[in-house]
């Protein structure tokens, strides 16, 4: 299995404990259920707040729960 694939499963696993909020139609914000933690997802821009997508070019699992 090439390693994109493996990681974007590693971020599915990891996407379980988040929640989607819908302030806008561009912007969604993500927040943790245990830690509330919280992520803006831009699916127009495919980028997040926390910045993984923008860097490496997979969903981390924030933009995972939003898609």
């Amino acid at each position: 299995m090439p390693k994109s694939i493996k990681r974007l499963d590693g971020q599915i696993e990891h996407s379980l404990n988040w929640t989607v909020v819908y302030p806008s139609h561009k912007k969604l914000k993500v927040t943790h259920a245990l830690n509330g933690d919280k992520f803006f997802v831009n699916l127009i821009d495919n980028s997040c707040s926390y910045k993984f997508w923008d860097i490496v070019g997979i969903p981390c699992c924030h933009a995972v729960v939003a898609l």
